[in-house]
């Protein structure tokens, strides 16, 4: 046992996956922390408030990088200019995240008037301003950290950040009124894992990283190009977290949206711990394109493993947990989120083959398949909420399950088409590669 455990902690593919697992579960537990010790002392209103300002930044973070995440994890090890690339990307990301976060102050009023608050002084509209800057800076670190096989600074780095909002929460009440106490907490523990990441942590990953605001790259590069086609794809990834709430809610009301969006949440966020795998395998197929179809069979063992686990400790526990929120919640929502939970088994192995299709530069099939996948999965949980309120995640379970037997069709068509080498043309003009399918 002591030697398979020693061995799973040697290998990097692994090792990551685990990471990137206790940051998912360590970020999901430091979180409910944080909110409930706000819940506990301010109003709901606040709370609701500033839960929507830190969302809103999220969403905004998210926008900025446009893709220079991917781009990194796939770049940086080839790169000649690797200060210049991870420069590029941490300027035109911030300067793209401080935009978005002007022109959202400008619209509050048509886009959200609830809030206006944020809006109110020059100082709540500064602290916007900055939670998005910083955001959006921490979660591209945290792309370099995947890129640079230094995952374990990225956990510290989340670490020192989740723990400092909750020892400033109670200090700020005392002294700020409202929401402001929540997002300047928020604020300043992820300005904190800023400035740890940037010294000494980046130069524990790079040694010769050196930042400037003047940088090489060029907008028309193969790195922006690969970013950009990945940003897009990642939207499509985003759409029914996004969606689906607000489709629930027009069709049962906002009792029920409540009901799917914690189920959901839960559900998806399981998923998520279990795809971990394809997150490392990105990074470190980037690393070794080589070996990158060797990878993606350990990987696939792996994620069905870990997926096929979680699924069943959902199904096993998830009752104990919904209970938690309430009776309504228990009924409403066991049965929906057994289905969820379920499709994140194809859901897990089909992010596995669409990150190795990433590592492999084939971006047109990525698209394809992440476009056929969210929007299949949202046209048939639309019509299976029709029948019953847990039909929305039959509706997803199925078209998972879809979506990955067309993609392995696909794959054993070019497979007999090209006897065991399959020869990929890659979207961004690089030389062709040849992947060899070992049987």
């Amino acid at each position: 046992m002591r030697a398979w455990v020693r061995a799973q902690l040697h290998d990097a593919l692994f090792f990551n996956t685990y990471i990137l697992i206790v940051m998912r579960v360590f970020g999901a537990g430091t979180g409910f922390i944080f909110w409930a010790l706000a819940a506990r002392v301010l109003s709901a209103e606040h709370v609701g408030l500033a839960s929507g300002v830190v969302s809103a930044a999220s969403l905004f973070a998210g926008l900025a990088q446009l893709g220079f995440g991917y781009g990194l994890v796939r770049h940086f090890s080839s790169s000649k200019d690797q200060n210049g690339l991870l420069n590029f990307a941490i300027v035109i990301s911030g300067g793209v995240g401080t935009l978005l976060a002007l022109c959202f102050l400008i619209a509050i009023p048509a886009l959200s008037p609830a809030m206006l608050p944020v809006r109110s002084s020059i100082t709540s509209g500064f602290v916007f301003v900055l939670l998005v800057l910083s955001t959006t800076t921490t979660q591209l670190l945290h792309w370099f950290f995947l890129a640079s096989r230094r995952l374990s600074l990225s956990l510290w780095k989340m670490s020192i950040q989740s723990v400092f909002a909750i020892i400033l929460l109670p200090i700020l009440w005392r002294f700020m009124s409202g929401y402001m106490a929540i997002v300047t907490a928020y604020l300043l523990s992820t300005v904190i894992g800023l400035a740890i990441s940037f010294w000494p942590f980046l130069r524990m990953a790079h040694p010769g990283y050196r930042f400037s605001m003047s940088h090489g790259i060029s907008l028309r590069s193969s790195f922006a190009g690969y970013s950009i086609i990945n940003y897009i794809t990642d939207q499509f990834q985003r759409t029914p977290d996004t969606l689906l709430p607000l489709i629930v809610i027009e069709q049962f009301g906002p009792g029920a949206g409540a009901y799917f969006f914690t189920v959901w949440t839960l559900g998806r966020s399981i998923a998520a711990w279990a795809g971990s795998i394809a997150e490392s395998l990105f990074a470190e197929g980037s690393n070794n394109p080589e070996a990158a179809a060797t990878q993606t069979w350990r990987a696939v063992k792996l994620g069905v493993l870990l997926a096929t686990g979680l699924t069943l400790a959902t199904t096993l526990c998830g009752h104990l947990i919904l209970s938690i929120y309430g009776q309504q919640y228990l009924e409403q929502g066991t049965v929906l989120l057994n289905y969820v939970a379920l499709a994140g088994i194809p859901g897990v192995l089909l992010s596995i083959f669409v990150n190795f299709l990433r590592v492999k530069n084939h971006l047109k099939a990525v698209t394809v398949i992440m476009a056929i996948s969210v929007g299949s999965g949202l046209i048939l949980s639309t019509a299976m909420m029709q029948i019953n309120f847990a039909g929305i995640g039959i509706g997803w379970l199925i078209s998972q399950t879809i979506v990955l037997l067309g993609a392995a069709i696909w794959w054993r068509w070019l497979r007999n088409s090209w006897g065991s080498t399959v020869r990929f043309k890659p979207d961004d003009g690089a030389q062709e590669l040849e992947v060899v399918i070992g049987r």
